[in-house]
């Protein structure tokens, strides 16, 4: 595993790679986009790709309220990533069906360990089924 640490001094940013091997760079810039180049390149546990305008239209139906047409977009989108089953656990919380709710979201978070979205809507899930209210707010 590659660990990444960056450090800041008088004559400029280094990102360290490894135990013992330093690069180093000119500025915090250049820092910045090595770090996202690597990270960019790291495999990741969900591969799959959401299809951003099927996702689109399933937010803009739960910001207008219409939660029929937010489950006919989700239903009809076939991805397997974290996002669509975020979403799908947020369309399930908003027809009240809380177990449903908290598989979509652990799959999602199964699928993306640091998808923070699904983090806060399990929370959000747990504490309306459980309490019956929640101050968490509703991530899309």
């Amino acid at each position: 595993m590659t660990a990444i640490c960056c450090m800041e001094s008088d004559s400029g940013v280094t990102v360290q790679l490894e135990r013992d091997a330093l690069r180093p760079t000119r500025s915090r810039a250049e820092a910045r986009v090595f770090v996202q180049n690597l990270w960019d390149s790291m495999p990741r546990t969900d591969d799959t790709r959401a299809d951003p305008e099927l996702l689109a239209s399933v937010r803009r139906c739960v910001r207008r309220g219409d939660i029929s047409g937010a489950q006919c977009a989700i239903d009809a989108c076939s991805d397997e990533a974290a996002e669509t089953f975020n979403l799908r656990g947020v369309v399930s919380e908003l027809n009240r069906d809380f177990p449903r709710a908290e598989r979509a979201y652990k799959t999602a978070l199964a699928r993306d360990p640091l998808c923070s979205a699904a983090k806060f809507n399990l929370r959000r899930c747990y504490e309306l089924w459980t309490f019956g209210r929640s101050d968490v707010l509703l991530c899309l």
